[in-house]
Order: C-alpha cells, then structure tokens, then sequence
C-alpha cells in the first residue's frame, strides 16, 4: 500500500538538510526524493543550492534553500523554517545533519508538526570522553522531546543513542543506508598490481593522511586513487607532493560519479577516526571491491573477514601489509570481492532502505 492510499490527498513532507554538496547524507536524501516523489508533496530544505537541490528540481520537488541552516545562528534559521513550514504545512518534517536538525525539530515543534531524524553518525562518537563530548550528548538530550522518531543507519549507532540515553527503544529504528543498483563494468589488473581507491571529504573525520601513510608503507606495485573533496580538498596536493609515495597516488577533486568508476580498483581503503554507515563503502560492496578499513563504529556491519579487513585506527603498517599480500593472491582477492557483491544485494540496497522508511512514514503521518 502506498502512502496516498490512505488519504484523499497526497502527504505533505519537509525534508531538511544542512548542505546540498556530495556526501553521504545527500545522497541518502536524493534515495528519498526519488523514492517518495511521486505519491508524496515533498519539499526540500537546504542551507545551500548543489547537486542535491539540481536533482529534486528535476523531479519538480518544490525547493527552498535557507543559508542560516547551515550556520550556527540556531535562533535565525528557525525563524526563517517557520515561515517555510508555515507555507508549506506538512504533516512531517524529517530532518538530517545536526545543525539543520536542531532548528528544523525547533520549528516544527512550534508549529505542532510531527518530526523525524535520520542519524548519519553521532559526532560524539569521534570524541574521547569530555567536555565537547558531554555537551554534544547534553544537547542531543535536550532536543528528545522535540522528536517523535529517530532513524540510525546502522546498529552502532542505535546501540550508542540507547546507552548515552538519547534514543528511546519504542521510538527509534535502525534502517541501514541503501543505494541503488548498478551494474558496474570491473576491468581485469595486471597479476602482482593493487589499484586501491579512496573516497571521502578532506575532514578530520576521513583522515586522508591515514591512507597516504598506509600508501608510503606498502609495495611500489600498490597505487592509489584518492576521491575527495570539501574545503580542505585543494591543500592535500601540497600534501602529496612531499609524500615519498607521490608518484602512486592521484587526486580527484569532485567528482560526483566516482561511486559508478569503482570497477577500475581493486580495494577501497578507509582510514576514517568514526563513520556511521558511509554510502562510499556501500558503493565498494555494490562494486565488488575488498575493503580494508579501521575498525571504527559501525564499519563492522559492512566488513569482516570474507570481504576484507578490520584495523585498529593507527594500524597502518598492518593495513599496508595486507595490501601487499592481497596483491600476490588473486584467488583471495576475488573471493572477497564477490562477497562484498553478495553483502550489498542482501543488505544494502535502495529498495530495502526506501520500504523501510515508507513504513515509518505510514506510522507517522
């Protein structure tokens, strides 16, 4: 049954985020638009125009784009969503990223309109125990009452919402991220090379530098692609170019199909300090890629032994070994390379995740 099937009249739904760049996040929200386009009214919120509010414009999804969300002027950006939501009048306003979360909750709490956020990762939970991480849980508590539901993308993360004692049992769900399928064309390597990739922002949280050190300490047969891209993205040329692996490692700087030229490696690396459930690495599974990754929050639910490697966070030296040894066995390679096939299709595609939002949406509308 479709949403509109239980009323006379499509539902009306706001959909908040922070920013309109490529992440994460967006892309999970491009999965909504285009799931829910066409039996919903849907309005999209951003603190900035980019390839999120180009894409819900070709859906003709109604488009608002508010700068102060992506500010922490939280006072001015929920001025300005009560007089979007006003116009608009949803029945539920489903917001992501934090900082538009908190004023998009706020406003639609004046207003008496429902509320749902999806959780792409805590930011707690990249910080050791005191005071910034307290505060973050602190105003994450605060704003419970101000939402009626929350969605994580991965396990970990619920598990860390219900302990920190931000989350309540009856009134959150674990829906992992989910993109669609695409049949990516895998091109053969040369026995003894290793094309690995990186795919991520240049952020503290990705921690390039990482996969440059694990770069430097493996194999002169092992070259990397890095992905990247954010504010800091023009710096890591510089970077590089004093990095004694310099001449095997590349820079690509926004590239938003990177997720469909995957079949040109053989292994995505992930150095990242915390991560919820990134849609990069779902797009490695999807690929058919090995991945090596530190074992960090939720990457468990997307690696383990059949289809790559966990770390510890600072192991580079390790995860630059297996890299060598995974260059000299092609049968272990492929083995784990259709694994991560089959995790994808089992797990984590956009099909699943978008019929287990539409059930949340039928509860709360």
């Amino acid at each position: 049954m479709s949403l509109n099937d239980m009323t006379s009249k499509k539902p009306r739904i706001a959909i908040i985020i922070t920013r309109s760049d490529i992440g994460g996040a967006q892309n999970h929200v491009r999965s909504i638009l285009a799931g829910f386009s066409s039996e919903c009214d849907l309005l999209l919120v951003s603190g900035s125009e980019g390839l999120l509010t180009e894409y819900a414009r070709q859906l003709r999804v109604q488009v608002e784009v508010c700068p102060s969300i992506d500010s922490y002027n939280v006072v001015g950006a929920t001025f300005r969503l009560l007089a979007v939501l006003r116009r608009f009048d949803p029945g539920l306003v489903h917001t992501h990223s934090a900082l538009a979360s908190m004023s998009g909750r706020i406003a639609a709490k004046v207003l008496g309109i429902k509320t749902l956020y999806t959780v792409h990762g805590w930011h707690f939970a990249g910080l050791d125990v005191g005071v910034r991480r307290r505060l973050q849980v602190a105003m994450e508590k605060i704003m419970r009452p101000l939402t009626d539901f929350w969605i994580t993308v991965s396990e970990f993360d619920l598990r860390l919402g219900l302990s920190a004692g931000i989350l309540e049992g009856g009134r959150s769900k674990c829906i992992p991220n989910g993109i669609p399928d695409e049949q990516i064309e895998r091109t053969e390597r040369p026995f003894g090379q290793l094309r690995v990739v990186f795919v991520g922002r240049a952020s503290y949280q990705k921690n390039i530098y990482g996969a440059l050190q694990v770069l430097e300490n493996a194999g002169e047969d092992v070259r990397m692609t890095i992905y990247t891209s954010g504010a800091g993205a023009a710096e890591l040329f510089d970077l590089v170019s004093i990095s004694k692996a310099k001449e095997r490692c590349e820079i690509v700087l926004d590239e938003p199909r990177a997720g469909s030229l995957l079949g040109d490696y053989d292994v995505m690396l992930v150095t990242s300090r915390y991560e919820g459930m990134p849609l990069s690495v779902i797009e490695g599974l999807r690929a058919g890629l090995c991945i090596f990754s530190t074992d960090v929050c939720g990457m468990s639910e997307l690696v383990g032994a059949k289809n790559g490697r966990l770390y510890p966070m600072t192991d580079f030296v390790g995860m630059a070994k297996s890299l060598n040894q995974v260059a000299l066995d092609d049968v272990g390679l492929k083995s784990m390379q259709r694994e991560s096939r089959r995790l994808y299709a089992e797990k984590f595609s956009e099909k699943l995740m978008v019929q287990a939002i539409s059930h949340v949406y039928h509860t709360m509308i």
